[in-house]
């Protein structure tokens, strides 16, 4: 499943669990309904500052409304390991960084 794939999903499914129409999420986000639709769908992707206002809306950390099943990690560890080894510590700093984070919220 594709990132954007699993981003739709996730939008849908907040939205289902909040009880919200998508001509209500639209307009509590400044967008129209057809928007949120397509960003439901997978035929367009929201910017950023979408993406941040769709988490506000339903109450979720951002990482949440974006998270990616861990097994889709697996699948990136040939492009993790062709990175300069600067760029893999600094993407394992994250990864750490994240981890207590969620750990100790």
């Amino acid at each position: 499943m594709s990132r954007r794939k699993l981003l739709g999903d996730n939008i849908r499914r907040a939205r289902r669990v909040n009880n919200l129409t998508l001509d209500q999420v639209g307009k509590a986000i400044g967008v129209g309904y057809g928007s949120v639709a397509k960003w439901e769908r997978d035929e367009n992707t929201p910017t950023l500052d979408h993406i941040v206002q769709l988490a506000e809306l339903f109450g979720l950390p951002l990482t949440i409304l974006v998270e990616e099943k861990l097994t889709g990690i697996v699948a990136m560890i040939p492009e993790i390991e062709a990175l300069p080894v600067l760029k893999q510590q600094e993407l394992a700093g994250l990864v750490r960084d994240f981890i207590d984070r969620a750990n100790n919220p």
